[in-house]
């Protein structure tokens, strides 16, 4: 039997603070949310920035719903494809292969094209990315010694045109309280 959600994420905590991104990990995690079907995520709802509703989203299960129809557009019958929606069928690593590049090279190009990606609000979280352009540039400036801070003289730097992510994250709406003091 695979993981669930919460034992998948619990395998990644680290008592440091953050980790940088291990692919093995993030696949476990994806095959976890694939068969967790108990798994829900709650989705904040807002109307003129006011949380309306916290909605559940089952996210196992809509993905199977996704998988029944790709199924059934694939010819297989009706009453077969629904096998997608029990919980006796169970995605491995290995089915799932490809899928993080898809989901990246797909956030990716839409980000390229000119547009942000917002992510599903939570009650404490609002937030966003893009990727912008940043021109050449070159600098100049004196560099140090990290032991002892003595000069190891001036550098010119060139950053050549590349691309950059902008993430946009602030206090929600409708967890700010303004009064006049």
């Amino acid at each position: 039997m695979s993981m669930t959600v919460n034992e998948a994420l619990q395998t990644m905590t680290n008592e440091n603070g953050k980790n940088r991104f291990n692919k093995k990990n993030f696949t476990a995690l994806m095959t976890a949310l694939a068969n967790d079907q108990e798994f829900v995520t709650r989705v904040a709802k807002v109307r003129n920035s006011e949380i309306d509703v916290i909605e559940k989203v089952a996210v196992s299960k809509g993905f199977r719903e996704f998988c029944k129809k790709i199924l059934e557009k694939g010819g297989v019958d009706k009453n077969e494809s629904v096998i997608a929606l029990s919980d006796s069928f169970e995605f491995t690593n290995a089915d799932l292969s490809g899928l993080y590049e898809f989901i990246e090279t797909a956030i990716y190009e839409y980000m390229n094209s000119g547009n942000t990606f917002e992510f599903l609000p939570r009650e404490d979280f609002k937030g966003s990315i893009s990727i912008k352009d940043v021109p050449e540039k070159t600098t100049v400036a004196e560099a140090f010694s990290p032991k002892d801070r003595t000069s190891l003289g001036t550098y010119e730097t060139t950053k050549k045109k590349h691309k950059e992510l902008v993430a946009k994250s602030t206090c929600p709406a409708w967890l700010k309280d303004r009064k006049k003091v």
